[in-house]
């Protein structure tokens, strides 16, 4: 399988939002997960032309999508001082779930972040819902979750600058 990360286009609009519609049918069938709302069009749209929509192709397919940003002061309050890239809204296929796509999203995560602000930001966090099913089993399936790496009210929080393989 053909990994490849880049940057969404307007021409992935339809497909996105198809991902974020399966996403959220199953946030549904799953009782006691909070379901995503309907994202407006502007929104992604201005992720896309700022550069901040992403997706991941496995052999030329869109696999999932997800959008950064690089501040969050409602859900990381103080801590959304200190520089970092936020990830939101990964929408996996279902064709490709199980994949720990994840794993690969934030991989690139820490090249980005190096690339990006050349080393500026201190930390890649990602958002989890916090009523989903069990936040911390699901995130400790993915990571070693060391003394670099914590989860806040059900949110990950990865530093970039550490070296320990805390990623499985």
């Amino acid at each position: 399988m053909v990994h490849l990360i880049e940057s969404s286009t307007l021409n992935d609009l339809d497909h996105i939002f198809s991902l974020y519609d399966e996403a959220m049918r199953f946030q549904q069938a799953k009782k006691k997960v909070v379901v995503w709302p309907k994202f407006a069009t502007s929104l992604v749209l201005q992720e896309i032309n700022e550069e901040r929509q992403w997706k991941l192709l496995i052999d030329g397919e869109i696999a999932c999508v997800w959008a950064i940003a690089f501040s969050d002061p409602q859900i990381w309050e103080e801590k959304d001082r200190d520089p970092a890239i936020y990830i939101h809204r990964i929408a996996t296929s279902s064709k490709f779930r199980g994949l720990k796509l994840v794993k690969k999203i934030v991989d690139w995560a820490k090249v980005y972040a190096i690339k990006k602000e050349k080393n500026m930001f201190a930390s890649i966090r990602l958002e989890k819902t916090p009523a989903s099913l069990p936040t911390t089993k699901k995130w400790d399936l993915l990571f070693w979750v060391c003394s670099h790496c914590t989860i806040q009210r059900g949110f990950l929080h990865i530093t970039t600058r550490h070296q320990h393989a805390c990623l499985r």
